[in-house]
């Protein structure tokens, strides 16, 4: 008995399930007004996190029924996915966890609807979303029973989903996420398992990923973020001077993969390599103290608009721009024309994401430094004011001088994207991660 409400669970069998993974069977013992141990306790704190958080977290710690308390902290954790962190390491080791602990580090689940706890969090939509069409998965049924006997079942389904993925049989997985309580954790459970494809190397990897991601009704933009970010790891991590080579090919895959869903396929197949090249310049950049040119003589062409504006936000976060759009322009044309020796020096995160100060209006816009949008023009002296105003904006503290001095440009383009970062800057922005 756990001899806090009455209520007792009590485990009759553990072991391993068929993927290896750790399951129980346990017994629950009713309370007397027929509410089970663990969903009595889940309800409660539920309903009191908001009101005593510190008493929540001390009560589950204190849950002495291991089993009970896996189960208690999971079900919060869905409820609460990213305020739960400290509940995590109540938890013994292995797959719940660490399902946890991922649930903490997933800001897009905190953003979507979470019908469990019963608060309403609406994403608000990305104006860069990517084009999707779905890949047809031949889905493989699973037994419901799958996990049954697990005293985290959310966490067991994940983890023989990610091991399905990992084998190359998005079908199986699908399968086993369908089985999961509700459509957000379904989704979530497909994202995980197309990050564990992702970690599988050559191009079955990236098939099998952006596959499971198109199946997603939520987070499907942060799935092809992670899945396509996975990939450029694989490149930039190719022997030193290789890299570029490495990233045709994988460009390669990535439009394979996407010209054969659908007659649009072309279309769909242009914005994720786009997308891809952004992800692999920006990081390029981001590996090298040398913020020249020099990509320009090693990619082919389609990626040509990604590496002028990465090497504009480059110079900008070295402080190597100031002064007036003359001044810049000067000191960017001569940078873009200087071709140098590349070293690339090991960094420990990839960079972090721009974010987004809307999509610009503009009829020709192009993905840039991973996750902005930008105008582009095929006049490369337009193009490069184009990536100096972005720059401008994007990297803190703004040059609001520049973008101002930009609105009156003799390109009317030029200038309306201008006026139009003046007025999204005008917003109040959240602040920069640490």
């Amino acid at each position: 008995m756990s001899g806090r409400t009455g209520w007792g669970s009590r485990l009759l069998w553990g072991g391993l399930g068929a993927a290896g993974l750790a399951v129980a069977v346990w017994l629950v013992v009713e309370a007397p007004d027929g509410t089970s141990a663990p969903e009595g306790e889940v309800k409660w704190a539920i309903e009191n996190w908001g009101v005593d958080r510190a008493g929540v977290i001390a009560r589950v710690v204190a849950i002495p029924d291991e089993i009970e308390r896996t189960y208690v902290v999971g079900k919060l954790s869905e409820a609460y996915t990213d305020e739960t962190r400290p509940l995590c390491e109540a938890l013994p080791g292995g797959l719940s966890r660490d399902r946890c602990l991922r649930l903490n580090a997933r800001p897009h689940l905190s953003q979507h609807e979470l019908h469990f706890s019963g608060q309403k969090r609406v994403a608000q939509a990305s104006p860069a979303a990517l084009p999707v069409n779905v890949i047809p998965i031949p889905t493989v049924q699973v037994p419901a029973t799958e996990c049954a006997s697990s005293a985290d079942r959310g966490a067991c389904l994940d983890g023989e989903a990610r091991q399905a993925a990992e084998r190359g049989d998005p079908g199986r997985a699908v399968g086993i996420c369908a089985l999961q309580a509700q459509a957000v954790w379904a989704d979530d459970c497909r994202f995980n398992a197309s990050e564990a494809a992702s970690t599988q190397p050559g191009a079955g990897g990236y098939a099998v990923a952006a596959a499971l991601c198109s199946h997603l009704d939520n987070f499907r933009q942060e799935c092809f973020w992670h899945a396509t970010l996975a990939l450029v790891g694989e490149v930039v991590s190719a022997p030193e001077g290789q890299e570029a080579a490495v990233a045709v090919q994988a460009a390669e895959r990535v439009r394979a993969v996407w010209k054969a869903t659908s007659p649009d396929g072309e279309a769909v197949a242009r914005r994720h390599v786009g997308w891809f090249w952004s992800l692999f310049v920006s990081q390029l950049y981001e590996r090298t103290d040398q913020p020249d040119g020099t990509p320009l003589a090693t990619v082919p062409e389609e990626a040509w608009p990604q590496v002028r504006g990465a090497l504009a936000i480059r110079m900008r976060q070295q402080g190597l721009l100031s002064g007036s759009l003359e001044q810049q322009m000067a000191a960017y044309d001569a940078a873009l024309a200087r071709r140098s020796v590349y070293t690339r020096r090991e960094v420990g995160a990839p960079p972090r994401p721009l974010g987004s100060l809307g999509e610009p209006t503009t009829p020709h816009v192009v993905d840039f430094f991973g996750s902005a949008r930008r105008p582009f023009s095929t006049d490369v002296r337009t193009d490069s004011v184009f990536c100096l105003i972005e720059a401008a904006a994007y990297i803190r503290p703004s040059d609001i001088a520049l973008l101002h001095e930009a609105a009156a440009y003799p390109d009317a383009g030029v200038a309306e994207e201008a006026r139009r970062l003046v007025g999204a800057l005008a917003i109040p922005q959240p602040p920069e991660a640490p």
